[in-house]
């Protein structure tokens, strides 16, 4: 629900110069990112909405461009780099940007370092090759692709961000591959907030007891609390309830 409320979170993921940033302004259609040939240019998470269109219907993604990925002794680059990380450990899905002019072994080394740092996010991950128009593409993309492989990292898509190949194809087929996150059966009811998950999750539970329960006092007192945790979301809220919420929510002066 919230995913389809507010989006899918998708955080672009790489060494430096792989390519991020450029393949964020041009999915964006705007210039919303700094892009420079020197490694290091991206020092925080960008983030930015998007609706793209596939097979199934329209999909609506949250794209964060992030630092590259390495060590660093700049203070302010390593604050970066740590928030990628962040982003990444907190992104529906990675998409890990490899870069085809870029395959010689000290690079793919570095890649796999920051793979194997991020295990636990390796079935939220996808690739996607960049710079498919320089020379040497063919060979990047027979190296990487057998590298990545045996990772069990699966490529999604090849692109240009130069001659703009792929790109299209790259939009839809991302589109498609996040459906499966979104789709619901005829009349599911989907819940669009964490709070909202609480509270139902917390009725359940009391009618759940109910069911158990050996004596009518007890069946009507759970029924009631089931009742009351469900308040919120039928519009049953007492005064300090809403009290509450607006204080922690808004900024009132005096």
């Amino acid at each position: 629900g919230e995913k389809i409320q507010d989006g899918v979170r998708a955080a672009f993921v790489g060494l430096p110069n792989a390519g991020k940033s450029s393949l964020f302004n041009a999915l964006l259609g705007d210039e919303r990112s700094i892009v420079s040939e020197h490694a290091g240019t991206t020092r925080d998470v960008v983030h930015e909405r998007i609706t793209l269109r596939g097979t199934q219907g329209d999909v609506s993604i949250r794209f964060e461009d992030t630092a590259g990925l390495r060590r660093s002794s700049d203070e302010v680059e390593s604050i970066g780099i740590d928030r990628s990380r962040i982003a990444a450990s907190r992104a529906d899905l990675i998409l890990w940007v490899v870069p085809l002019d870029a395959y010689e072994p000290s690079t793919v080394a570095a890649m796999r370092q920051e793979w194997d740092a991020l295990s636990a996010a390796h079935a939220r991950s996808i690739a996607i090759f960049t710079k498919t128009d320089v020379s040497d593409a063919n060979r990047g993309m027979r190296v990487w692709g057998e590298e990545l492989k045996s990772w069990g990292l699966p490529v999604l898509g090849a692109t240009s961000t130069v001659s703009g190949a792929g790109l299209r194809e790259l939009a839809k087929d991302l589109a498609d591959h996040l459906d499966g996150q979104l789709r619901r059966d005829p009349g599911e009811v989907l819940l669009t907030r964490e709070e909202h998950r609480q509270h139902v999750s917390e009725s359940i539970r009391h009618l759940d007891r109910a069911l158990q329960a050996d004596m009518n006092d007890l069946f009507a007192s759970d029924l009631r609390q089931a009742v009351l945790s469900l308040s919120p979301l039928i519009g049953i809220t007492v005064p300090d309830d809403i009290l509450d919420r607006v204080f922690s929510q808004f900024c009132i002066g005096k």
